[in-house]
């Protein structure tokens, strides 16, 4: 899996139910800035004031540590010429990547903040089918939540299980 991919997961399965583009965003880009001062060799946790988002704040900094250490673990296992096809992947990527994320998610902001602006209806096509009318049609936690539901990618329990056919 991705690096983006992994903390897109950790953000739909965040505890945090009334989760906000906006307080997201906030969030990314103080992991960010937590990765690109390390990536300077300089160790600061830039965290948000609000203690939700501070708590959402770690664990998308948890995510990153998790995937870089799997990452780096892939590469130990692999043989000298697969690992010479990966490449680095350090506090500089995930700044990066943490960066993509940011844009997308600024990108739902923006759009929302233009259709409450503009009347909506444009914004309501602009949703899709079966979703016009959502408040969150637009919202990227929406988004992840949908693309990650809650359980997937974790092993199976043995509880009930509903089957729809």
């Amino acid at each position: 899996m991705s690096p983006c991919r992994s903390i897109e997961r950790s953000i739909a399965s965040s505890s945090i139910r009334a989760l906000e583009d906006q307080d997201l965003l906030l969030a990314l880009n103080s992991a960010r800035k937590t990765f690109e001062s390390e990536s300077k060799g300089v160790i600061y946790e830039d965290l948000p004031t609000a203690p939700s988002l501070q708590v959402l704040t770690r664990a998308i900094v948890d995510a990153v540590r998790a995937f870089a250490k799997q990452y780096a673990q892939a590469r130990e296992q692999a043989g000298p010429r697969e690992a010479a096809l990966l490449p680095d992947w350090g506090p500089a990527e995930a700044a990066r990547c943490l960066e993509v994320l940011a844009e997308r998610c600024e990108f739902h902001v923006d759009r929302a903040r233009l259709a409450a602006g503009a009347g909506n209806d444009r914004a309501r096509l602009d949703a899709g089918p079966g979703l016009q009318g959502r408040e969150d049609a637009g919202s990227y936690v929406a988004y992840l939540r949908r693309v990650f539901p809650p359980g997937s990618g974790e092993p199976a329990s043995d509880g009930p299980r509903i089957v729809l056919t």
